[in-house]
C-alpha cells in the first residue's frame, strides 16, 4: 500500500534501495537434480496397459499394468481405488507406480494403446497445463504424473 505521507528520497535510485540486499546474489537455480557421473543410464522401456469395466451394481472396476521385461521384479499389476476409478486411470496409475521404482534422470520410453493418454502427455500437454487440467477427466492423476515424469 502506498503511503503518500512517506518522505520521498532525494533520488529515484535511493528509493529502490529498500527493496534490494547488498549481499551477493545467488546464481544457483532453486532446484537442481544431480546428474549421476559416468555412463548415462540405459533407456528403460515400459509397456503400459489398463482396463475399465462396470460391474453389475454399476461400480467402476479399474486396473492397470506396467511390464518392463520377462520376469522383471518391477513388473506391476494394480487395482485403482474406487474413489479414483474412471476410464484411463488404470494406465495413469500403472505409470505412476512403475516410475516410482526408477532412479531420477532415467531415460524412459512408454508404450500404451491409449491414444488419449498419449495425446495428454504430448500434443495436448501445454494446453492442459495452461488451463490447469480443468477439463481433463483425470485431472488429479495427470497433474501428479506430469510432475513425476519431470523429476
Amino acid at each position: 500500500i502506498m503511503n503518500p505521507t512517506y518522505p520521498s528520497p532525494d533520488s529515484l535510485s535511493a528509493g529502490f534501495c529498500i527493496f534490494v540486499s547488498s549481499d551477493t546474489p545467488c546464481n544457483t537455480p532453486a532446484r537442481q537434480v544431480p546428474k549421476p557421473p559416468g555412463i548415462p543410464p540405459e533407456l528403460t522401456r515400459i509397456i503400459i496397459t489398463g482396463t475399465h469395466r462396470v460391474d453389475k451394481d454399476g461400480y467402476s472396476i479399474v486396473g492397470g499394468g506396467a511390464w518392463f521385461s520377462m520376469n522383471n521384479p518391477r513388473n506391476k499389476s494394480i487395482k485403482v481405488p474406487k474413489n479414483l476409478a474412471a476410464p484411463g486411470t488404470g494406465e495413469i496409475s500403472a505409470i505412476l507406480s512403475a516410475i516410482s521404482t526408477l532412479p531420477a534422470n532415467t531415460p524412459l520410453q512408454l508404450a500404451t494403446n491409449s491414444s488419449s493418454l498419449r495425446k495428454s502427455l504430448t500434443s495436448n500437454l501445454s494446453k492442459q497445463e495452461d488451463i490447469d487440467w480443468h477439463d481433463h477427466p483425470n485431472r488429479i492423476l495427470m497433474k501428479k504424473l506430469v510432475t513425476q515424469l519431470r523429476q
